[in-house]
């Protein structure tokens, strides 16, 4: 399946475009699998839907074209050291929100609200 995944380029490295304190680092090419102990990895189902929630956001960062391995999961939610952050239901998460199990960056995709 096809999807958009937010990036930003932290020290040289792809990673996740928000983090609760386990970096997710992805590579062109490569498949990059969810956290062992974290929630799925989140995408967008469109540029337009990945540039919609950018906007609001009004951060600076970088747009993949990506293939995924959809996630059985309907939730998403992350781990922070010593508690787990509130599970957040489809029905909160941006627009087009995909959750995803496996995901891998084919190519960064222009666009006006991405550098």
């Amino acid at each position: 399946m096809k999807a958009i995944k937010i990036c930003r380029l932290e020290e040289k490295k792809l990673v996740s475009a928000f983090s609760d304190g386990i970096e997710v680092e992805y590579r062109l090419g490569e498949w990059t699998k969810r956290p062992k102990d974290g929630g799925p990895l989140a995408v967008f189902d469109t540029l337009k839907h990945a540039e919609e929630f950018m906007e609001v956001m009004s951060l600076n960062h970088q747009a993949y074209a990506c293939e995924i391995k959809k996630s059985d999961d309907s939730i998403l939610w992350c781990y922070k050291k010593e508690f787990v952050l509130p599970r957040l239901q489809k029905s909160f998460l941006p627009r087009g929100t995909i959750l995803a199990d496996e995901v891998k960056l084919i190519k960064k995709v222009e666009s006006k609200i991405f550098w």
